[in-house]
């Protein structure tokens, strides 16, 4: 029996130290996001500087009018539009022009991907380059005054910057998209605020990036990442130029209402986390070995937090065993105690940040559903394992109403 305790405590208890660290950022991270919201600052429309607005798109006819719409009510007149026509089989080109955008096509079929289609649209730009590129993607909306906000912020900060991308679900959501919402808000606006509270930088999180242009030449964009933006951020960090996030510039994107496309999506962007994870991290620290910056270990620590409902799984099931265990008179208390603190954190931050910013996104009444939205995600985390998608796949599009003439 005495082996069997001792058993049971070292693996339960070495199971909660590797747990610790990414519950206590998140719990730091978003209640310093939830606590410290400041007042949104007026900015001028006027932009000091030459930006082009960069837009990679792979048939993207459906919703690319949207997206140039709002792109055209905000960009001021120092703003040029870029679309990069990645491997189109569509129209988007053809709209996209109609909508007033410059326009580059590329075609090749062995390097596919976002990633790709910024390199390649970098190269147009470099012989005549713009003070501030600004990245969005094809499938969202810009609110008024985010490009302005952006540009300026990088160049007067001469460093990149990440505004608040934030995605609505579906008009008739289910519970299951409207919590995938929320998650998120969480991850793309709660916990980058809290970062901006400590003065450290972010992940980027895919669209509304700003960058100097200067900045850019310091990384390498065109690679087969499939959550290419998390790569930046890593890259510019190490390089020594750290994002920063700005809530001032609101850009939003849509989660797919067909259950098969948000299923592919999720898969790509959480299994593409993962991997980011699993081969950055060590990056980091070897980073902050040699040079000891803070930005290199909080980037580090940043990136130890899973997908928030892997996270929560993780730490219940742990909580599960901890209090068998503990019934069953083979760990000691103080290590239930420890796990109970640390499903408490969890919840107590997920809470703060529903109160703070998801009321008009979850009602009370879908927070039940969480369990079995964690649930549902199971079967993506064990494919992760099995066979960790690699290679980009786009998500199909919602049909959108929207006439150019």
């Amino acid at each position: 029996m005495p082996t069997v305790k001792l058993i049971a405590n070292v693996f339960l208890g070495a199971g909660l130290a590797i747990l610790f660290l990414p519950v206590a950022v998140f719990f730091v991270e978003s209640m310093l996001g939830c606590i410290f919201v400041r007042r949104k600052k007026s900015v001028e429309s006027r932009v000091p500087c030459t930006v082009t607005v960069l837009i990679p798109a792979h048939n993207e006819e459906l919703g690319i009018a949207r997206t140039l719409t709002s792109l055209t009510e905000d960009a001021g007149a120092n703003a040029k539009i870029l679309v990069v026509a990645d491997n189109c089989s569509d129209k988007t080109a053809e709209i996209a022009r109609l909508a007033g955008a410059d326009v580059v096509e590329r075609f090749n079929d062995q390097h596919r991907g976002k990633g790709f289609a910024l390199e390649f649209g970098l190269q147009h730009l470099a012989d005549d380059p713009p003070d501030v590129v600004i990245i969005v993607d094809a499938d969202c909306i810009v609110e008024s005054g985010a490009i302005g906000n952006l540009a300026r912020l990088a160049y007067e900060s001469n460093a990149p910057v990440q505004g608040k991308y934030i995605m609505h679900p579906p008009a008739e959501a289910d519970a299951k998209q409207r919590i995938s919402g929320f998650a998120f808000v969480v991850k793309n606006w709660v916990r980058p605020l809290g970062l901006r509270v400590l003065r450290q930088p972010c992940l980027l999180t895919g669209s509304g990036m700003a960058f100097p242009w200067k900045s850019l030449a310091s990384v390498s964009i065109g690679s087969g990442n499939i959550v290419e933006d998390m790569q930046m951020a890593v890259d510019l960090v190490i390089a020594g130029h750290s994002p920063f996030f700005s809530d001032d510039a609101t850009i939003i994107g849509f989660l797919p209402s067909q259950s098969s496309a948000a299923t592919e999506q999720r898969r790509r962007w959480e299994h593409g986390h993962l991997t980011t994870s699993r081969t950055q991290i060590s990056r980091l620290l070897w980073a902050f070995l040699r040079t000891p910056r803070l930005d290199l270990l909080t980037l580090a620590c940043d990136l130890s937090v899973p997908p928030l409902a892997l996270l929560v799984a993780v730490v219940t099931v742990y909580t599960a065993l901890t209090v068998v265990a503990f019934w069953l008179n083979v760990v000691s208390l103080p290590l239930v105690f420890v796990n109970v603190t640390l499903i408490g954190m969890l919840i107590i931050a997920v809470l703060f940040s529903w109160i703070r910013f998801g009321r008009q996104i979850l009602t009370p009444r879908s927070l039940l559903s969480v369990p079995h939205y964690v649930l549902a995600k199971l079967p993506l985390y064990r494919s992760y394992i099995a066979s960790p998608q690699e290679e980009w796949v786009r998500t199909s599009r919602d049909e959108i109403d929207v006439n150019v003439s």
